[in-house]
């Protein structure tokens, strides 16, 4: 019990320390998604600011997150625990610190009007949608179609965006098929019943039936290994309140979260946003914390198709930690 006072007086040492004039700690979320969303909504709950941290909060197309902490134009972002293991066969050290999702929370989708398609295989020759070329979904989608016999050069890739750049270029029958993350695909299904779903990774039996378990650690609070080191008070704060964020999203309804939504994370449609939400709350970790066996289940679907990944020797204790969050949210 002491030990506990201690950090927690600690704690308020630091929040209460700090000066307005203390250097901003600058963050990135993808604007539109709801997997990376509990980073953006930690500030608009006002945990940054309860926390004492002076921050700035950028919302960019997702694919440009991790480009803003690489670039140095951002302390930390939300982003994909997949990247730390792509970065750290570069050599990079790149750390998730917080987790924000514990399952997989994409899907692969085909569009409307193409009853030629009805199985993986039949994407052979064909256009898929992915937030980006090089992106967590067009790796996620390579990996789905590799099983069923399809190289990525049996197919094109093309980079559709996230949200509702995203959805607009499915609808509008710019690609054949999309692999979509989080919201977006959940919007999608619902909005679209009759759609071909030819993946589901965000069910219980979906990931199992893709990854032959339940977990696999997907969106995550990410910064580099030296800031986190050089910045360790600074990150216990940013953690805590993006921890307890996760526990707020566990209490709430969904009507409820969308209400403090920012707008970027919000459509015109209630039903749609409320039915994204619902299904989002099964798939946020609830602590924030990197279970153990939770890299070398990404390690493995990685090396599938990445031959970086399959080659090098990369120490996965070092692609992310849990020191800054608690054992258990109070």
């Amino acid at each position: 019990m002491k030990s506990a006072a201690v950090i927690v007086s600690l704690l308020l040492t630091l929040a209460c320390g700090r000066h307005k004039s203390d250097p901003l700690i600058r963050l990135a979320a993808a604007q539109g998604s709801l997997g990376h969303m509990p980073v953006a909504l930690a500030q608009a709950l006002g945990f940054f600011e309860q926390a004492g941290l002076p921050v700035s909060m950028e919302l960019l197309p997702g694919t440009k997150t991790l480009e803003a902490l690489l670039a140095g134009s951002a302390d930390a972002v939300s982003g994909v625990y997949e990247q730390t293991l792509q970065l750290a066969a570069d050599g990079q050290r790149v750390q998730s610190f917080v987790l924000l999702t514990a399952r997989d929370s994409r899907g692969l989708v085909v569009a409307p009007n193409r009853p030629a398609i009805r199985t993986l295989s039949d994407l052979r020759g064909r256009n898929i949608g992915v937030a980006g070329l090089g992106s967590a979904t067009q790796s996620f989608a390579a990996r789905l179609l590799l099983r069923h016999g399809v190289r990525p050069e049996d197919l094109s890739f093309v980079g559709i965006g996230m949200g509702r750049t995203g959805i607009a270029a499915i609808e509008r029958g710019m690609v054949d098929a999309a692999a979509l993350a989080s919201g977006d695909f959940i919007q999608i299904r619902t909005k679209y019943p009759q759609l071909l779903i030819l993946a589901d990774a965000t069910t219980p039996e979906g990931s199992k039936a893709i990854y032959g378990t339940e977990v696999y650690p997907g969106m995550a609070f990410l910064a580099k290994a030296a800031w986190l080191e050089s910045h360790a008070a600074e990150a216990k704060l940013l953690a805590r309140a993006v921890q307890r964020t996760l526990r707020w999203l566990d209490e709430h309804s969904p009507a409820e979260i969308r209400a403090k939504l920012p707008p970027e994370y919000r459509t015109e449609d209630e039903t749609l946003d409320l039915e994204a939400l619902r299904v989002m709350k099964t798939i946020y970790s609830r602590d924030g914390i990197m279970p153990a066996e939770g890299a070398v289940i990404v390690r493995d679907a990685l090396a599938t198709t990445q031959e970086k990944i399959r080659g090098a020797s990369i120490d996965l204790s070092q692609t992310y930690t849990n020191e800054f969050v608690r054992e258990k949210t109070p």
